[in-house]
């Protein structure tokens, strides 16, 4: 099996809004991993405020 991860990052100056960014990021990373033949299992999202960012991993 093989896996591959993509981290995505955004920055905002409210904890809310910043989280409501990263969520088109995350669709993003999704699809490429998609295209590119990989299932993605995980999505964890971690981060102080202001500045949340993701781990998007797919194996195939």
């Amino acid at each position: 099996m093989e896996y591959k991860t993509i981290v995505v990052e955004t920055k905002a100056g409210f904890f809310k809004s910043s989280f409501q960014k990263l969520g088109p990021k995350i669709e993003e990373a999704s699809s490429k991993l998609s295209k590119e033949g990989y299932d993605v299992f995980s999505i964890t999202t971690t981060g102080l405020p202001g500045h949340p960012s993701a781990f998007i991993t797919g194996r195939r």
